[in-house]
């Protein structure tokens, strides 16, 4: 500790700064297919046995305070009030810093009561991350308060896996500055919020097929200069397909993604996305891919991560195909890094694993959970 001591205030407190980013941070939200509510969160506040030198240090470091928990109340109020004499204290020491605020209901009661202590802290969030009933957010959004620290915005509905009439959730404009949108399901209001310039990553946990044609004439009006430059795309299915007379995802959504994380998986989405990655001629009852320009979908993509909700529902003859056409989109894209989930390649059988051999560290095979 000594030798610590010696380091110059602001090394120290860079360091609590890296230290406080934590699991909010852009990076480390990624490839989670259910956002959830965060368990266990400990808040900073127990430094009084520690020396005054470092009590000081702590205490002049904004970002070590800036991660803000709040929970919306049912019947009894008091818990509400002992939470934001917490965030009370954490505001005075976070000083100008953005913060990451967490909110989770504990009852589907309307949030009025604590909407007059929550709104106004929006403008201040670098991230907001909500756990509500579906009522509540009605109460909520859409966003109007200019946001201009706001770069991440993770939802996920109680009781509510599918909600097509949700209001958007903030006009871009409101959020200049948006990167990443996890939403538990997507529905046609929302998508205006999704036009945003900057926005990197979006996670959506499942589409419900008839809004798909909504979404599909979004993605196809929007003009290309104003196309979001995705770097992360997470889908319940590999291809937003319509119907057979239907094209593909425009090319021009896809241009810049990096990571593809895709689930719900069956042996005909493996072999439309071989269809699709690869610009191969597509089996019979695919859509046509275009021919004309190699890898015109998904051009920069890096790594491709695919698992299935339902293991039990393959049997080894499907998954061998499967198998088949993972191979056809590794051969097709040496510079591609992917990702299997084990329950599928067990399924194949024995020799399921051996396949991938050839292909080195290409080719990593992982298990729900890991």
């Amino acid at each position: 500790m000594a030798h610590i001591n010696l380091l110059p205030v602001e090394i120290l407190q860079y360091i609590f700064t890296l230290g406080s980013l934590g699991p909010l941070s852009l990076g480390h939200l990624r490839s989670l297919y259910r956002v959830g509510p965060r368990q266990h969160l400990i808040l900073p506040l127990a430094i009084s046995s520690v020396c005054g030198y470092w009590r000081a240090i702590a205490l002049s470091t904004g970002l070590l305070w800036s991660t803000v928990v709040l929970y919306l109340p049912g019947s009894d109020m008091q818990p509400f009030q002992q939470n934001t004499a917490v965030i009370a204290l954490q505001l005075q020491r976070v000083g100008n810093c953005p913060i990451d605020m967490v909110v989770e209901s504990n009852s589907p009661s309307p949030a009025t009561s604590s909407l007059e202590y929550l709104l106004p802290l929006f403008p201040r969030c670098r991230s907001l991350v909500l756990t509500l009933y579906r009522a509540q957010y009605s109460e909520i959004f859409p966003l109007s308060n200019l946001m201009p620290h706001l770069k991440l915005v993770s939802i996920y509905l109680i009781g509510s896996s599918l909600y097509p009439d949700l209001p958007i959730l903030c006009d871009p404009s409101v959020a200049p500055s948006l990167e990443e949108v996890k939403l538990d399901a997507l529905s046609s209001p929302m998508l205006p919020t999704l036009s945003s310039s900057k926005l990197k990553h979006i996670q959506v946990g499942s589409v419900r097929p008839q809004d798909f044609p909504t979404l599909y004439e979004f993605i196809r009006k929007i003009d290309d200069s104003d196309v979001p430059l995705i770097r992360h795309l997470t889908l319940p299915h590999p291809i937003m397909k319509m119907n057979r007379d239907e094209a593909w995802i425009p090319p021009m959504w896809t241009r810049e993604v990096e990571t593809l994380s895709v689930s719900h998986l069956s042996g005909h989405s493996i072999s439309s996305l071989r269809a699709t990655l690869c610009a191969l001629k597509p089996r019979q009852g695919e859509v046509e891919a275009d021919a004309n320009q190699e890898f015109m979908h998904f051009p920069s993509l890096k790594e491709l991560e695919l698992s299935m909700m339902a293991a039990w529902a393959f049997q080894p003859t499907d998954a061998k195909s499967v198998l088949k056409d993972l191979i056809t989109i590794v051969e097709h894209r040496a510079d591609l890094q992917l990702r299997v989930q084990e329950q599928l390649v067990s399924k194949a059988g024995e020799g399921g694993v051996d396949v991938f051999v050839p292909y080195g560290d290409r080719v990593s095979i992982f298990s729900v959970g890991d």
